[in-house]
């Protein structure tokens, strides 16, 4: 047990020596988006307040997640579901807190902001993240590390999930996290606690179970030998998932049964079996809102009110142009540097998505919703791509087309997000 603990204890301090900003550059870009984000944070809660919890933003079911992490009954274990196994244990700590801030605040409903800002404080980490990626791992320039960092930091529904309580920052955070201490591992020969890869494996995939796949590529890349070494290390990760899985399961049910005296807990995944494939049918553009829709907001629709404005189009062919540019560029980034290590593996865990959501078409119509789960692959292709490319002139020409795309994705995403947040309508 004393092993157990302190086996965990170090490999938390790893995750957490990775993760926290260092340096006045890292501190620099976690503050000045926290900055943003918590304006971002006021502005929601000072406009909205407490919202039904069946209302969405951009389908995205943030108040969904603020009614179940703010009333006791959802303490149970798994009550966030088969899709996200782990969720409500990993945030019972937050939920503890959200419940008494519900209690003591009334209506001023102090618990929906701390859930704003606890966002607010999470997602600038991932931007760090890609920032330390490229100026430290691949020594790129500050500066260029800078640009590819800010304009990430511009994707479309990266701004509309830093103050939007999901799971999908959490993802998102978890795999670029994974992605960085393999790169590391693989680089540097810098070592990776067990305990570390079992802690990441369960914790990313507790979030979203379709993510225990990509753990296992992830661990599958890294440099462990022997490679029966490595194949433990996955088993281990995987094993130690699913008896958290069971026991979730078992721990809920045995809840339900003695509050309630009987199971409570029903799911809905078959609703998401095939929905992307059915609305592709009924005309869905499935490439412009897998795509191009996580990069640069579509024009008409009202936040709360997607549903009701299908298909989703774009004003001008401004948006369009841009993101087939952009694309563009990452497929020539991809391309170069096709085979890196990484590359590979940033292709393998983006086949996943691509495997579950346009092959199977799982998941829910909307598929824009899933692509923190895939799209921090564009500006880790670009910044591999600058390691690669060694003339200064080309090198200079797509610093000038960076400096485009942060112009025409602010120009995009920033009045849209207003519009949506600005305390007096401006529909």
């Amino acid at each position: 047990m004393r092993k157990f603990l302190i086996d965990f204890i170090n490999g938390m301090k790893f995750i957490f020596d990775t993760i926290i900003p260092k340096g006045k550059e890292q501190k620099l870009i976690y503050f000045s988006a926290l900055f943003f984000y918590v304006i971002f944070s006021f502005l929601m809660y000072k406009k909205y307040g407490l919202m039904e919890w069946e209302t969405n933003v951009v389908n995205y079911d943030g108040f969904m997640w603020i009614d179940h992490f703010s009333n006791l009954e959802y303490f149970a274990p798994y009550r966030a579901g088969i899709r996200h196994p782990l969720f409500t244990s990993i945030f019972l700590p937050v939920t503890l807190i959200s419940f008494l801030l519900k209690i003591i605040s009334g209506k001023l409903v102090l618990h929906v902001i701390f859930f704003y800002l606890l966002y607010s404080l999470i997602t600038p980490l991932s931007f760090v993240l890609v920032y330390k990626y490229c100026s430290s791992l691949l020594k790129l320039s500050k500066i260029r590390a800078l640009l590819i960092t800010v304009l990430f930091s511009l994707f479309a529904h990266n701004l509309i999930l830093s103050f939007t309580p999901e799971t999908f920052p959490l993802s998102m955070l978890g795999l670029l996290l994974m992605i960085y201490i393999t790169t590391d591992n693989i680089f540097n020969h810098k070592k990776i606690p067990l305990a570390s890869n079992i802690i990441m494996f369960c914790f990313i995939s507790g979030v979203t179970s379709s993510n225990s796949i990509k753990c296992a590529i992830i661990q599958l890349f890294q440099n462990i030998k022997p490679f029966r070494r490595k194949i433990e290390t996955i088993l281990k990760s995987g094993l130690t998932y699913s008896g958290l899985f069971i026991l979730s399961i078992v721990a809920a049910y045995i809840i339900q049964i003695v509050l309630y005296g009987k199971w409570m807990m029903g799911n809905n995944t078959g609703y998401f079996i095939k929905s992307i494939h059915e609305a592709t049918i009924e005309g869905v553009n499935l490439f412009q809102e897998f795509f191009f829709e996580p990069l640069l907001f579509h024009h008409n629709y009202n936040f709360f009110l997607i549903e009701s404005v299908k298909p989703l189009i774009y004003y001008n062919s401004f948006p369009e142009i841009t993101a087939l540019i952009f694309y563009c560029l990452v497929i020539f980034s991809l391309l170069m540097t096709f085979k890196e290590r990484i590359i590979l593996l940033l292709l393998a865990m983006f086949s996943v998505d691509i495997f579950i959501h346009i092959v199977i078409g799982f998941g829910i119509r909307d598929t824009y919703v899933y692509c923190q789960h895939w799209f921090f692959i564009c500006p880790l292709a670009i910044a591999f791509m600058y390691k690669k490319i060694r003339n200064a002139k080309i090198k200079t020409g797509i610093d000038i087309l960076l400096i485009f795309f942060i112009i025409a994705f602010a120009w995009n995403n920033l009045p849209l997000l207003f519009r949506f947040l600005a305390p007096i309508s401006l529909n």
